[in-house]
């Protein structure tokens, strides 16, 4: 037990003295801003856009979970803004009726999803797995070396709004990078959502890259297969399906 206090007050000491860990500044992601040349709307095609739904899974240690999370979460949080935002004005600068945007399809009261013609709803999975060697001196870690294997798969998806059916579907390409990683002792928690320790700055660039493609992907993918044409014809079939539907 008293090895324990020694070890305890010699690392309180150590930070104290200005050796503790290193943090480098992360600049949020960047995601520009396009404005679209406006053309009349259709107003028998209404969509609603779902704010898109990004998983992130992960098999990867408490120790670099804590060095990761807060970042994490804020690449979540501004992808899913900056996609729904993008996505309407690119879908009325089509002519599409775009009533509103919503969190989730049960947000949608009856009314609104009577009228709508069809949810549009960008789905995301992230996955990091880890697979590393950790040697530790006694209990306490003393090097961390491997990598972080990143996937990334993404879909478009469009939902009858009454039912819930899904009526298309566009699964888009599979992004994967291995990440190396090497450090010594263990990881302190994210100090902000734009501060990462110095050891593992290179894990959460690579991440923030692949995001930065992945929205740029769904965008391009928006702009080629969500065609006013497209769902003129798919309309047809939604009126029908409005009609068996018993509510």
């Amino acid at each position: 037990m008293k090895k324990r206090y020694i070890l305890a007050g010699a690392l309180s000491a150590l930070l104290l003295s200005g050796c503790g860990p290193s943090y480098v500044s992360v600049k949020p992601l960047d995601l520009p801003s396009k404005n679209y040349p406006v053309t009349d709307t259709d107003k028998s095609i209404a969509f609603a856009i779902i704010k898109p739904q990004l998983v992130v899974k992960t098999k990867i240690s408490s120790d670099l979970s804590r060095g990761l999370d807060a970042r994490l979460q804020h690449d979540v949080n501004q992808i899913a803004c900056h996609l729904t935002k993008e996505m309407q004005k690119m879908l009325v600068a089509r002519g599409i009726d775009v009533t509103q945007t919503f969190d989730s399809r049960d947000d949608m009261t009856f009314t609104q999803k009577r009228e709508t013609t069809a949810l549009l709803y960008p789905q995301i999975t992230i996955e990091l797995e880890q697979h590393t060697n950790t040697l530790l001196n006694g209990r306490m870690p003393e090097n961390t070396e491997g990598e972080i294997q990143i996937k990334a798969t993404t879909s478009l998806v469009m939902y009858e709004p009454l039912s819930g059916e899904k009526v298309w579907v566009k699964h888009l390409s599979t992004k994967k990078e291995s990440v190396r990683i090497d450090y010594p002792g263990y990881l302190q928690n994210n100090a902000s959502p734009f501060q990462v320790e110095e050891r593992v700055a290179n894990v959460a660039k690579s991440i923030d890259n692949l995001l930065v493609e992945i929205d740029k992907e769904i965008l391009k993918s928006v702009d080629k297969f969500v065609t006013k044409e497209e769902f003129v014809f798919l309309n047809d079939d939604i009126k029908k399906l409005k009609n068996i539907k018993r509510y």
